[in-house]
């Protein structure tokens, strides 16, 4: 049999490390095995075999329309998962070939629809495959429509519908009746599983680890078109199955197990979930149908959508949507855009912020204000906005433009140029070429909801290829890849701002009366300053004509929770959103140190915490405060994401993991805002305590809490104090001495103490290193604020492991003493006794010094006659003399 390629252009040469399209080798096995058992076995397999053949087809053809203003796909799918027959894929399957959502259907599927809808004659496979179908109709006694002799491949699936209801559906054959239509049946299958191109492609599973790279699991084809996922942290796609049609599509109504059991859409559709079956192995699932709750009728325009014309405003020809309800003056913001926008430097200017944060509001009235200057002679507005904030409540919208394409079109309709009749002419071209020499003088291109475009990472490098001075573009977007030359973050309103706002909008709702400053202070604090969360929560209060509990309402708000933050949440990394569940899990502002260090403990697995944290920053989904004293970082989620983290933690499979996370966390005890500023210290002793407290309860060994409590240590260098003394409890005298080490090397110097120093002489001491003693015990007495008798009881221990334990027998050994001796020397005058200076005289003979041993041990012997100790060290100088 000739190979088919994977492109429009006919055959060419296969792939060498093409492998088998695994659902497919799956069924074969499963037929295999029931045509040993029986007739009746065999021809019941051969039909869960075409069903899953057909949902195959559809499935991923579905999955090669592209977004759309019609929301063709989202259409075909709502109506799929749905389907309760396999007679409504088969017509779905010619909506996708021949129906409106054909003109959506990737180029590269050209292959697949030709061979699904060429018309052939005998000798065509697909001629062969519909003409033992039909063999298997008539020997099954089952009415149906007479083919022509010309005949294309769509019709096999409406046939194997027919014969399906018909058997397994709606009759009650015997079970010799199935056994001549097995073969036929059989040789109809394989024809499409042998020949058809759709299951020669590329297909994998992709699953994103915590690493932020994919595992990657080839399902057929060739997998060099998903290599990339295996090492690149930058590509971001739903976790799911792939088909590769120019580039890798979700396949929606597809799914599959840790197991590879492969589940197909099977209606039984409710309000939560709906069914999955597997063809394999019979088993069925249910999976959410949230994302296929809306209506597929066509959607209402945004109210932010651009006008349909251009018109003067001002100086400036414009399509600027009107301004919408009260706006709230942020000057500083205003001003800012304003003067990037009139900035020659600024080519692309970018406003970054959460959804409802006031962006678009900001926007438009900055450019209502710029529009009577004359600062640009055009404003184009393209708005790709698909969700309407009202203070109803969000409202699905249909997105003007979503490519390329639709920018141009809806530029060409505005600016109505005359070569747009002549023959040939390529709206695309025509825009890409005015965005270079700016035909229409100095233009500002604004770009509402840049995210929500189809591929804006594509959308941006395409503008930012062709845009030249004078014309400049204004982004407003969610997400901070698209930073352009100008990068403006738009926060929540400054307090004043929201006093103003919430003025405003209780006298409009005629709730002012029920407004106490004590509610106003407190909506300010839980909405972190954000507009749309505030005018919502005072919709409720006047809702309900009472003050309301902020956080209750804004737990019954799932719509606004999913609003503002499921996109968001969507495209985040897997790390970061599991940081952001382990935050939400506990109500209390967390140190970065402690979080890393949990979220790293060997059992979760491995991730870059650090990048993590970084891109939910980035996001807005987290902010960060800094105390004041040790300048330690706390991350914060503002009440409204914590409610939405935690819906999200419910259902969640991390939860039983971030559970354990947040009971360690938890044992900092609680920070607020207001707690930030005295920073970690206290907090990481009560960690420590905590863990050791559970220790001794014998909920786990230390050895388990190690890597936790070492990571703490190595970003906040005191943890190494405690940590030293949770070892030494434990008489881990070596780690203990280990992390006193740590802790000097590490600790800015002011904190390090003679203290210190001496308890790691201590333990130096109980792990047998001799060296290690006398040095610490050195190190400890070169501090100033110790008194001389310090200085003498360390002389006198060092004395005595170098009689004991340690001979003073290289240059190195007589540094050290040296400079223990040389410190007492300069201070002599400060002994009160002969003890205080008969370790001094010890040391000068340890270092050959005869002289200077005798000049202390006399001092010694005048301040306190007949000293025991001093007349020991002339004795001793007295007797080496004779000698």
């Amino acid at each position: 049999m000739q190979p088919v390629s994977n492109n429009s252009n006919g055959p060419t040469q296969e792939p060498q490390n093409i492998t088998p399209f695994r659902p497919i080798e799956q069924l074969r096995i499963r037929m295999a095995d029931t045509k040993a058992e029986s007739d009746y076995a065999f021809f019941q397999s051969l039909l869960l075999f075409g069903e899953a053949i057909s949902k195959t087809v559809v499935s991923a053809l579905v999955a090669a329309i592209k977004d759309d203003p019609e929301r063709n796909r989202y259409r075909l799918t709502y109506k799929l998962v749905r389907a309760d027959g396999i007679g409504e894929w088969a017509e779905a399957l010619d909506d996708v070939l021949l129906g409106p959502a054909s003109q959506q259907l990737a180029v590269s599927a050209a292959l697949e629809r030709r061979q699904l809808t060429e018309k052939v004659t005998s000798g065509a496979w697909q001629h062969e495959a519909v003409a033992n179908l039909v063999k298997a109709i008539e020997l099954l006694e089952i009415e149906y429509e007479e083919i022509p002799v010309k005949v294309d491949l769509r019709k096999w699936f409406h046939l194997f519908a027919h014969l399906r209801n018909k058997t397994r559906g709606h009759g009650a054959h015997l079970s010799a009746v199935f056994s001549p239509a097995c073969e036929p049946m059989h040789s109809a299958i394989e024809q499409i599983v042998e020949n058809f191109n759709l299951f020669r492609r590329s297909w994998a599973h992709l699953h994103r680890n915590l690493s932020g790279k994919y595992r990657v699991t080839t399902l057929g084809g060739d997998p060099a078109p998903f290599e990339k996922f295996r090492q690149s942290k930058s590509e971001h796609l739903p976790n799911g199955l792939y088909v590769v049609f120019d580039e890798p599509n979700r396949v929606e109504l597809m799914s599959a197990n840790e197991q590879f059991d492969f589940f197909f859409a099977n209606g039984s559709f409710k309000s939560k979930d709906f069914e999955m079956l597997s063809y394999a192995t019979g088993e069925k699932v249910r999976t959410g149908s949230a994302d296929y709750l809306l209506p597929t009728g066509h959607l209402p325009e945004s109210e932010t959508q651009g006008l349909g014309k251009l018109d003067l405003k001002g100086k400036t020809f414009c399509n600027l949507p009107p301004e919408r309800g009260s706006y709230i003056p942020r000057s500083e913001l205003e001003t800012e855009l304003s003067d990037a926008l009139k900035d020659d430097r600024r080519n692309i200017v970018t406003l970054v912020g959460r959804g409802g944060i006031g962006k678009t509001s900001l926007c438009l009235r900055v450019l209502n204000n710029i529009c009577p200057t004359g600062e640009f002679d055009v404003i184009v507005w393209f708005s790709a906005r698909d969700i309407d904030l009202l203070e109803t409540g969000p409202k699905t919208v249909q997105p003007h433009v979503l490519t390329e394409t639709d920018i141009a079109r809806e530029f060409v309709d505005l600016v109505e140029p005359a070569e747009r009749l002549t023959k040939g002419f390529k709206a695309q071209s025509y825009f890409e070429s005015f965005l270079g020499k700016g035909q229409l003088g100095r233009s500002l291109l604004v770009f509402d909801n840049f995210e929500t475009a189809r591929n804006p990472q594509q959308l941006f490098k395409w503008i930012d290829t062709f845009l030249r001075p004078p014309n400049k573009a204004l982004i407003t977007t969610r997400f901070r890849e698209f930073k352009g030359d100008y990068f403006i973050e738009v926060g929540g309103m400054t307090e004043a701002e929201c006093d103003q706002l919430v003025q405003t909008t209780s006298f409009s709702l005629r709730i002012s009366n029920l407004i106490t400053p004590e509610y106003r202070q407190a909506l300010y604090q839980e909405s972190e300053g954000h507009p749309y969360v505030v005018k919502v929560l005072l919709g409720e209060v006047a809702k309900s004509k009472r003050l309301v509990a902020i956080e209750r309402i804004v737990a019954t708000r799932d719509d606004i929770l999913t609003a503002l933050f499921e996109r968001t949440y969507a495209s985040l990394s897997p790390t970061a959103q599991r940081v952001f569940l382990t935050l939400c899990s506990w109500t209390s502002a967390v140190s970065t140190v402690a979080l890393e260090a949990i979220l790293l403990r060997p059992e979760n697995e491995r991730m870059d915490v650090s990048s993590g944290i970084d891109e939910l920053v980035r996001s807005s989904m987290v902010e960060v405060l800094q105390s004041e004293g040790d300048q330690q970082l706390f991350l914060n989620v503002p009440l409204v994401a914590a409610v939405f983290g935690k819906q999200k933690l419910k259902v969640s499979s991390l939860k039983s993991a971030v559970q354990v996370d947040a009971e360690l966390l938890m044992l900092m005890g609680p920070t607020s805002r207001s707690d930030v500023r005295k920073g970690i210290e206290a907090r990481v002793r009560r960690l420590f305590q905590g863990i050791a407290g559970k220790i001794e309860k014998g909920e786990g060994k230390l050895e388990t809490y190690v890597p936790i409590l070492e990571s703490i240590a190595r970003s906040y260098p005191a943890a190494w104090l405690t940590l030293a003394e949770m070892y030494e409890e434990q008489r881990w005298d070596e780690a203990a001495k280990n992390a006193l080490e740590q802790y000097l090397q590490n600790a800015p110097g002011s904190h390090v103490t003679s203290f210190t120093w001496k308890k790691l002489a201590d333990l130096c001491g109980k792990t047998d290193d001799a060296l290690g003693e006398v040095s610490a015990l050195i190190e400890a007495a070169q501090f100033p604020n110790v008194s001389f008798q310090f200085l003498s009881g360390v002389a006198n221990r060092v004395n005595r492991v170098i009689k004991t334990r340690l001979r003073v027998d290289s240059s190195e050994k007589q540094v050290l003493v040296r400079r223990l001796a040389e410190v007492m020397a300069a201070r002599a005058d400060e002994a009160e006794s002969g003890s205080d200076l008969s370790p001094l005289g010890w040391l000068f003979m340890h270092l050959g010094e005869r002289d200077r041993a005798r000049q202390f041990a006399e001092e010694g012997l005048r301040m306190e006659p007949n000293h025991q100790y001093c007349e020991q060290v002339l004795a001793t100088l007295d007797s080496r003399r004779a000698d």
